[in-house]
């Protein structure tokens, strides 16, 4: 993946900013310090943090195990070539499973990523650490300071980050690839409100319609919008979906489809016949089918 989704976006060695690590361990230090930040608001940088605290993809307590790739322009060859193991693979097949514990193997210096098993020695979920909810602070930053203001943050985005920075294990390629999809995939939820893809959730009652008119008339009735859609679609699925392995997965789908794919994906998961009989008995109201259909997403951990 960390070859892959740069190049799903167009991207290659030549667009990776080799400054973008130097300067989100500097930004590291200022929001440790208290520090302000152009077109960050303090609210703002207050919600980003609150937000990455309840972040189900950082393990609390844990710490960092390594430091973040030393930039060079060789380290970046990568995503070039077919040859690169990505650090998930390496700590598959060389680290052995501990029960339970955090594991502390011989691991490659691109890896940063901590992560745990359960009883059945399977690996079930990689985590963050704390030290890396810092980093991922200054990575937003640095993503919505590129835009001068233009792109704004939302509750949800954190989610994309840390997912992006777990996989790619890069500070550099995580900040070129938020950019690019800030710019494209998420442009509308990143304007200064959900106007805009409010318009663009209209296309999706007449798609159930088209898909399947007894569930398109229970959302008639139960006078549901079709901005019930809006969490699942800025979020890539990522707040419900706590699975690494299942959110990464669901990404490889997004950032080689089409914008809208969520929407569509959406509609799958809910159309599924035991999805779709366990919606229609749910009461025809906004809340209760909203935390049915939240617990439908969550079944896909």
């Amino acid at each position: 993946r960390r070859r892959a989704w740069p190049k799903l976006l167009g991207l290659s060695a030549r667009d990776i900013d080799d400054e973008a690590n130097e300067g989100v361990i500097s930004k590291r230090i200022n929001i440790l310090q208290g520090d302000k930040f152009q077109y960050i608001s303090e609210s703002q940088l207050d919600v980003i943090e609150k937000d990455l605290f309840r972040c189900h993809f950082i393990r609390k307590g844990s710490k960092r195990r390594c430091d973040y790739d030393v930039l060079d322009r060789e380290r970046f060859k990568s995503l070039d070539h077919d040859d690169f193991v990505s650090p998930s693979t390496y700590l598959l097949k060389n680290v052995p499973a501990t029960p339970t514990n955090i594991l502390f193997g011989d691991i490659p210096p691109s890896s940063c990523i901590s992560y745990f098993v359960d009883q059945e020695q399977e690996l079930q979920r990689f985590s963050l650490g704390d030290e890396d909810s810092i980093i991922l602070t200054s990575i937003i930053i640095d993503v919505l300071q590129k835009f001068r203001g233009d792109l704004h943050y939302y509750q949800g985005f954190h989610n994309i980050a840390a997912v992006m920075l777990l996989n790619l294990s890069s500070i550099s390629i995580t900040i070129s690839v938020l950019q690019t999809i800030a710019q494209s995939h998420l442009s509308e939820a990143m304007q200064a409100n959900f106007n805009s893809l409010k318009l663009t959730t209209e296309i999706f009652f007449p798609l159930i319609r088209i898909l399947d008119r007894p569930v398109f008339n229970f959302f008639i009735d139960a006078e549901i919008e079709p901005s019930i859609i809006l969490s699942w679609m800025i979020t890539w699925f990522s707040h419900e979906v706590t699975n690494l392995k299942v959110a990464s997965r669901l990404f490889d789908c997004f950032l080689s489809s089409h914008p809208l794919f969520p929407m569509y994906l959406f509609s799958s998961v809910i159309l599924l016949p035991r999805n779709r009989s366990q919606l229609l008995d749910t009461e025809p109201d906004f809340a209760t089918i909203h935390m049915k259909i939240s617990d439908l997403f969550k079944n896909l951990n």
